[in-house]
């Protein structure tokens, strides 16, 4: 009874979803929500949807890997459906996914959840250090278009040539202070 009752109460929520959105949109709503579905090029929902699920995988693997660091075995299914379940869990709930995620892999798996929590926050500080990586390198590769956007009208800009020796300098500094500070 149990485990009919996991697989029909999601399924009554997507009904019951469906059915909301019916009944809460008009119909010329609906038909202009259809119309942007068509015109939408399928070959670039297709690789979006794959680029996001390769992602998920690779951060289930992830955490697989880190799993196996702390000397815990996990099955490779559940650490990444773990992964999809989060982030279906945050669409209902924002910010419960990591919740869900770290129950998830503590029942299945059989790992305490305060280890599964720390391996979670962990992978967090390690996605935040690779955005910040990419952050930089835009910011070093793009320099000045960044400085451009930023500084539209002419004045400014005419402005910004003017110091533009200070503020490279300036850059540079920071840019050099922040590797040492990260380096020691």
């Amino acid at each position: 009874m149990k485990k009919k009752l996991r697989i029909l109460i999601p399924i009554l929520l997507g009904i019951f979803f469906i059915y909301l959105t019916f009944r809460v949109t008009t119909e010329n709503e609906r038909t202009l929500i259809w119309n942007y579905i068509k015109s939408a090029k399928i070959e670039y929902v297709f690789a979006a949807m794959t680029l996001g699920a390769c992602s998920d995988i690779i951060r289930g693997l992830r955490w697989q890997f880190l799993s196996n660091a702390i000397g815990y075995k996990s099955n490779t299914i559940i650490s990444v459906a773990s992964v999809f379940m989060c982030y279906t869990s945050n669409m209902a709930i924002p910010r419960s996914g990591e919740v869900v995620r770290a129950s998830i892999l503590s029942e299945y798996n059989k790992i305490p959840i305060g280890k599964t929590f720390g391996t979670i926050a962990a992978e967090r500080i390690v996605d935040i250090t690779i955005s910040l990586f990419i952050l930089i390198l835009v910011w070093l590769l793009q320099y000045d278009v960044i400085l451009e956007s930023l500084f539209d009208d002419n004045f400014l800009y005419n402005i910004r040539s003017k110091y533009r020796r200070y503020i490279n300098r300036l850059y540079f500094d920071v840019l050099c202070n922040n590797f040492y500070y990260f380096k020691n």
